[in-house]
């Protein structure tokens, strides 16, 4: 399965919105980038659609940024996919009314509504904590 990067880049960005939960701090874009590793050209496109879906607000100024607006328990993964382009499940080529009947675009279909059936049970809030719980694990490999 293929993940459209911009999609990739939404979760990253809203995982680390998430980890400063429920502190309205606004994080800078460069911040954010940097930490998630999203090219900074890129995350300025995302913040700004995840602003229009209502998930963030921004502040202007020295100390402004980007935080979020919706507690991460109620931003389900299969909403940002969804809204973010999909899975990458059905080849983009196929995905106009043309192939609409075809087999194989069907059963693509089919299987991306089952991924996401299944992603719905999963939020930003237990994301978040697996990050966290990840961030907090020391390794002690020599």
């Amino acid at each position: 399965m293929k993940i459209p990067a911009k999609t990739e880049y939404a979760c990253r960005a809203l995982l680390e919105l998430c980890l400063t939960w429920p502190n309205p701090i606004p994080r800078q874009g460069v911040d954010i980038a940097q930490r998630q590793k999203i090219p900074t050209q890129f995350l300025t496109h995302i913040l700004i659609a995840l602003k229009s879906l209502g998930y963030v607000a921004s502040t202007r100024g020295q100390a402004g940024g980007y935080y979020l607006i919706v507690p991460p328990r109620d931003i389900k993964l299969s909403h940002i996919i969804r809204q973010f382009g999909g899975l990458g499940l059905v080849p983009e080529e196929k995905r106009d009314n043309v192939y609409k009947e075809d087999a194989m675009s069907l059963i693509w279909s089919q299987v991306n509504e089952i991924v996401l059936k299944s992603l719905d049970k999963i939020n930003f809030e237990d994301i978040a904590l697996q990050s966290q719980q990840r961030m907090e694990t020391v390794s002690f490999e020599i």
